[in-house]
């Protein structure tokens, strides 16, 4: 199937990048004006398969790389062998491992924003958007999971998320949602978005305990990560432009201040009038 293609792909990437691993030059040197590296290649290879996470978590990512990539090995070697291949089911989740890896993006993009003057606003809003992204993936993973589960378990009179919606609306998948894997995806996708922005559960709910139980937990993720998402972003339109909150915060504090003095009104019109004229002047002098 197309997964399985995808997947395969993935653990070529990966271990091609491994390789290079043994090749790529650190540095050891951490002060911007003088930047040195290490080129040894046994230095090099050493650090790589050091302890894992070792020096700082800078060290040591060879033990983490390679237990990432053996499901694809085993799945490779157990091709056709549908026994074989179930029960290494539970190896599959070595795969969680490269996700280990999204801190060294961080502290790459760090490393670009410094060296580029890449904008703080652009930046961040990559961050939210694979952080919304993310987030979703893994809850519509988890839905898949339980989905496939209850179908194995297969537990008299109990439904499953998906067979429910199916019953309800019918099947949207072609030619069927048991030979559209993607399909299947795309919906649990649709599920973790309505989950997470809050907008509330609609055509897709849980059916059995388990269902439940994944559900709690999403909402949990979901509810802290959502709230971390728009405190962000309120903060960050307002960062866009700080002239405008400084001239805000002027206007209420002189009108405070005209209050307390009983100014008249035709004193407190012009003194608003010259506030709103040095706006503009306000703004070039800052610059």
């Amino acid at each position: 199937t197309g997964f399985n293609v995808f997947n395969r792909m993935a653990d070529v990437m990966y271990t091609m990048d491994m390789a290079l691993q043994f090749a790529l030059a650190y540095r050891i040197c951490h002060d911007r004006a003088d930047r040195i590296w290490e080129k040894d290649p046994a230095m090099i290879a050493k650090r790589y398969c050091a302890f894992p996470l070792s020096e700082g978590g800078q060290a040591g990512w060879f033990w983490l790389d390679i237990a990432s990539v053996l499901p694809g090995c085993f799945e490779a070697f157990c091709i056709g062998n549908s026994t074989i291949s179930q029960a290494l089911t539970p190896v599959r989740f070595l795969r969680l491992l490269r996700m280990a890896r999204l801190t060294r993006v961080a502290q790459k993009v760090e490393e670009v924003q410094t060296f580029t003057g890449l904008p703080f606003v652009l930046s961040d809003i990559v961050k939210f958007t694979f952080v919304t992204t993310f987030v979703c993936h893994v809850a519509a993973c988890a839905w898949v999971m339980a989905d496939r589960r209850t179908a194995e378990i297969s537990v008299a009179g109990e439904q499953s998320w998906l067979s429910a919606l199916i019953a309800a609306k019918g099947d949207c998948c072609i030619p069927d949602a048991s030979h559209d894997p993607f399909c299947v995806y795309v919906l649990a996708l649709y599920w973790a978005m309505m989950t997470l922005t809050t907008v509330g559960y609609g055509d897709i709910t849980p059916q059995n305990k388990l269902e439940y139980g994944i559900s709690i937990t999403y909402m949990m993720a979901s509810g802290v990560t959502w709230a971390w998402i728009v405190g962000s972003v309120a903060s960050l339109l307002s960062q866009l432009d700080p002239y405008s909150e400084r001239f805000k915060n002027n206007v209420d504090a002189l009108n405070h201040l005209m209050d307390q003095r009983n100014l008249s009104d035709e004193l407190r019109t012009k003194l608003r009038e010259y506030l709103l004229a040095s706006k503009s002047m306000t703004k070039l002098s800052d610059e």
